[in-house]
């Protein structure tokens, strides 16, 4: 698993922690969009799911709408000590600012909307790591319904 954005775990004080994973789909592509989001305390107890259809556009699209959207909901709930995690190297790398190569123009404002959501939950303990498809199931199933 690449690391992409690091933080503390703080055990000593039991600080609940989060897993948020995220995932976007478009059939065909491009096509119908979607978007699935996972939301789990570590401990199992809480547990959140987010399905939706965003419209027409493509993979891409729904990949940086997946991981904002998750960004969006981090904030909504104030949750802290959060990982997410995602399978799309491309929109976890871009909304840190690390992506290297120029960011298509249809994407830009979901990037920009993105690190906005980053350095406002900058004390809320948040980390982004990439994760192979196959451990993505959950966000990737919410993604495809229709």
């Amino acid at each position: 698993m690449e690391q992409l954005f690091l933080f503390e775990t703080d055990k000593e004080t039991n600080k609940e922690q989060w897993k948020v994973f995220f995932d976007g789909s478009c059939t065909p592509n491009p096509g119908t969009m979607g978007i699935g989001i996972y939301i789990e305390s570590n401990d199992g107890k809480n547990k959140y799911e987010i399905s939706k259809v965003i419209g027409q556009g493509t993979s891409n699209i729904s990949e940086y709408t997946a991981v904002v959207t998750a960004l969006k909901e981090i904030k909504k709930r104030n949750l802290k000590n959060v990982q997410i995690l995602g399978d799309s190297t491309n929109a976890v790398r871009a909304i840190q600012g690390l992506q290297k190569s120029k960011i298509h123009p249809n994407l830009v404002s979901l990037v920009k909307e993105g690190m906005k959501i980053v350095e406002e939950l900058k004390s809320n303990n948040i980390k982004f790591t990439w994760i192979p498809r196959e451990q993505n199931e959950i966000a990737d199933s919410l993604s495809t319904k229709r």
